[in-house]
């Protein structure tokens, strides 16, 4: 018994029919005749409560003949959740069931019983099945979980594939054929070629989790990305407070680790027994909820000693506006990620999240109230249509409804277009929602989640828009540029060595003996002890006119490499002068305090490569300067625009200026392994250029990551190449006179 197959056929064969682009079998006029018949006389079919189930037979009937009479029998084994038992083949032992004409016929005087235009097989057709209008050769076969086989081949069970990974949902099938394989058809990462990762799924789809990749570390209960010694633990990485490498002499306090710089704080912060020794600035994130965790795209400020409120060490808060949700939070069952690892995984048992289909609605098996995770659009405060299920999870079906509109839904994904079709069942390939913006795209769909790929997944008009949160990587924060994902910043001691935003920050650049990347990616070292090499360049000397080319002295300038763990930082003393140990060549911000626009150079053995000569020179009469304070607010007049915290901003100056105007462009990579070549332009607002009398172009809230300027007839020749958030990247460009 399939349901109220006989009330729906026409319906069925009408949405198979545009479906599979098929001509259309049967109109809409004897669809809606069909529903009119069928709701009246001895074939009609009350909804049902699944709380009470059925009293009478006239309650079980599905309208089909040629399946039996249904029969009003609770608790018989045989029974369904509503009490119904299926009848039987009514022509057995007699002959073909003609479905039209609700008789047997044992001779071939009707070859075609059910009107679908082919004969059944012992009448010399290819009709598999003569009982069923819906069945037969070249109908489209449309994914169900039913088991219903459209087009007599029980090895084809639709085309569902709403992650897009190339493999068909496993809830298609085919009774006694064929299945789809997906066994997560919402998640990309899951299908069964899949790599098992360690990340508490079944990825590869063979019913275990996680086998043989799980590794050994230590409980992290500060999260501050070193562990307990004695707190040993077999876990994922990734995993929330869990460390791979131990040796943590404070693990309470996320200030205390042996890669962490000492700060002015009263505190053995490096674990080698010593208080505030070479204690040097740090950046500190703001942490506008209080929970001890910092925003990355927030308020950003550099000092050694410790604000005194509303800031910390590390940006990792996933949610910083809720003090319940950091990266010491414990799951719970309630569709979000508390804990700040990427992903809401409450374990409902293993393999099983507490919010696998993404609706917001927790696991029922976890406490939620969604009664089926593995469908969106069933959950508790979810819409009922007039579909026999219970979409609500509420215990019961179709209450107080007598029809819904449904529409056409060609890629399976839920939501469908053309004209509304007013029904009360459910019929493969229609859908109770309209607004699909590409019905043959099922992972291109309203309400869908939206992902870094250049594409208007959830149908809203806009591309890409809070697609970082789809990108995820260990140790890692992300933006989504031109379609791609791409890694921001790099938390803890960990670098992004290999470029692939896929990894994240792979590479722990502490990790002591022979490493390829010692304090900073690329520097290799035969003996790395906790990010120092002792036969890399270890010190360069940052001087005044690189602080500021007009003035003899300036103290108290903050300067950072971001890049270098443990983080390379201090402040330039009474002559102007700034010391730091390098392990190579590396960014280096500078400025930040004493009135100086926080500013990107390329440091190597010597000292900067690049130097903000004519920008601090020419726009310092015009009150250009820093990002923070009342200062900016000069910026962003000259520029337009208001500046956004976790963005920076970019000077394009010229050493020999063109005389015909000349466009600047920045362009910004989408992924960097791949060069320029997928570069997103970035033009001065109002297609400024530069000339003979504009010598400089700003541009504000561009956002971190590798970045180069290109105009016409023009040439580098000096650029440190990155962004980064809250600091000014100075390119300056050589042009044809």
């Amino acid at each position: 018994m399939r349901g109220i197959e006989g009330v729906t056929s026409r319906c069925r064969a009408y949405a198979a029919g545009v479906y599979g682009g098929m001509g259309i079998r049967s109109s809409l006029v004897a669809c809606a005749l069909a529903l009119v018949v069928a709701g009246c006389g001895d074939d009609a079919t009350p909804t049902l409560d699944a709380a009470v189930g059925c009293t009478a037979d006239v309650q079980c009937s599905d309208g089909v003949h040629c399946n039996g009479t249904e029969r009003c029998l609770p608790g018989d084994p045989l029974a369904n959740t509503f009490g119904c038992v299926a009848g039987s083949d009514p022509c057995a032992g007699i002959g073909a069931c003609l479905e039209v004409e609700r008789a047997c016929d044992d001779s071939c005087a009707t070859p075609d019983g059910d009107a679908d235009g082919a004969d059944r097989i012992e009448c010399g057709g290819d009709d598999c099945d003569d009982t069923d209008a819906e069945r037969y050769p070249g109908n489209a076969e449309i994914c169900d979980t039913e088991g219903h086989d459209e087009d007599c081949d029980l090895n084809t069970v639709g085309a569902l594939d709403r992650d897009r990974d190339g493999f068909i949902d496993a809830r298609c099938f085919n009774e006694g054929g064929a299945a789809g394989t997906d066994c997560n058809d919402l998640e990309v990462t899951v299908s069964p070629v899949a790599p098992e990762t360690c990340n508490g799924r079944d990825d590869d789809c063979d019913g275990d989790v996680d086998e043989g990749v799980t590794l050994a570390g230590f409980v992290d209960a500060d999260a501050d990305g070193r562990g307990d010694d004695g707190a040993e633990l077999n876990a994922c990485p990734g995993a929330a407070r869990f460390a791979l490498i131990g040796a943590d002499c404070d693990d309470a306090d996320l200030s205390v680790q042996p890669v962490q710089n000492e700060i002015c704080d009263a505190k053995d912060n490096d674990c080698d027994g010593i208080v505030d020794e070479d204690a040097r600035p740090a950046i500190w994130y703001e942490d506008a909820d209080g929970d001890g965790y910092g925003d990355a795209r927030g308020t950003r400020v550099t000092q050694c000693v410790p604000p005194p409120s509303g800031y910390s060490l590390l940006p990792t808060d996933c949610a910083p506006d809720d003090p319940d949700r950091s990266p010491v939070a414990v799951e719970v069952c309630n569709g979000l990620d508390d804990d700040c690892n990427g992903v809401a995984d409450f374990a409902a048992a293993p393999g099983d999240f507490e919010d696998d289909d993404g609706d917001g609605v927790p696991d029922a098996s976890c406490g939620g109230g969604d009664c089926d995770d593995l469908d969106p659009f069933v959950g508790a405060g979810l819409p009922e249509y007039c579909n026999g299920r219970d979409d609500d999870c509420d215990g019961m079906i179709d209450e107080e409804l007598t029809e819904s509109d449904f529409y056409v839904d060609r890629d399976g994904d839920g939501y469908g277009v053309g004209a509304a079709m007013p029904l009360c069942t459910d019929v493969p390939g229609l859908a109770p929602r309209a607004g699909d913006c590409d019905d043959l795209d099922p992972g291109t769909t309203l309400g869908a989640r939206e992902r870094c790929d250049g594409i208007d997944n959830d149908c809203d008009g806009t591309i890409d828009e809070d697609a970082a949160e789809s990108c995820f990587g260990p140790n890692a924060t992300y933006l989504c540029v031109a379609g791609a994902c791409e890694v921001a910043t790099c938390t803890g001691s960990y670098g992004d060595c290999d470029g692939r935003a896929s990894t994240g920050c792979e590479e722990d650049l502490t990790t002591d003996g022979a490493v390829p990347h010692c304090g900073q990616c690329g520097v290799s070292c035969a003996a790395c002890t906790a990010g120092v090499c002792p036969a890399a360049p270890t010190r360069v000397t940052l001087d005044t006119t690189v602080l500021l080319p007009t003035a003899a002295m300036v103290p108290g300038v903050p300067a950072v490499a971001p890049e270098t763990a443990p983080l390379r930082s201090g402040v330039s003393d009474m002559d102007g002068r700034l010391i730091l140990g390098l392990p190579g060549p590396t960014p280096v911000v500078v400025g930040g305090a004493a009135n100086l626009v926080p500013t990107v150079f390329d440091v190597g053995p010597t000292g900067p490569t690049n130097r903000a000569r004519m920008f601090v020179q020419f726009l310092r009469p015009v009150g250009v300067m820093p990002l923070t304070g009342t200062e900016r607010l000069a910026a962003e007049a000259l520029a337009g625009t208001t500046q956004r915290a976790g963005m920076g901003m970019v000077a394009v100056e010229v050493g020999i200026t063109p005389v015909t105007p000349t466009p600047v462009t920045l362009d910004l990579p989408s992924d960097p392994p791949l060069g320029f070549e997928r570069a997103r332009p970035l033009s001065a607002s109002g297609g400024a250029a530069i000339d003979g009398t504009t010598q400089m172009l700003l541009f504000l809230n561009v956002e971190p990551g590798p970045v180069r300027a290109s105009g016409s007839a023009c040439r580098t020749t000096s650029s440190p190449g990155r962004v980064y958030p809250g600091a000014l990247t100075v390119i300056v460009l050589d042009c044809a006179p």
